[in-house]
């Protein structure tokens, strides 16, 4: 397996309010390892939720899919 990490970033940023707690959700992964081959891809994933003051941080891998090839 040829994993490279590259040059080109990708963003999927998310925000998320709720009228009832009053709070807010941010999410921001970003994407910087893929696999053509084999269509892995991997990244970091930074959070952060106002209720609690809560900041969050993982790292993620998965599969990328097509509904149409």
């Amino acid at each position: 397996m040829n994993v490279t990490v590259k040059s080109d970033l990708g963003f999927a940023p998310h925000v998320e309010f709720d009228l009832l707690a009053d709070s807010l959700a941010v999410d921001l992964p970003i994407y910087f390892v893929a696999d053509d081959k084999d269509g892995i891809i991997g990244g970091l994933r930074f959070g952060y939720l106002t209720e609690g003051d809560e900041f969050k941080f993982g790292i993620f891998v998965g599969k990328s899919f097509s509904l149409f090839k």
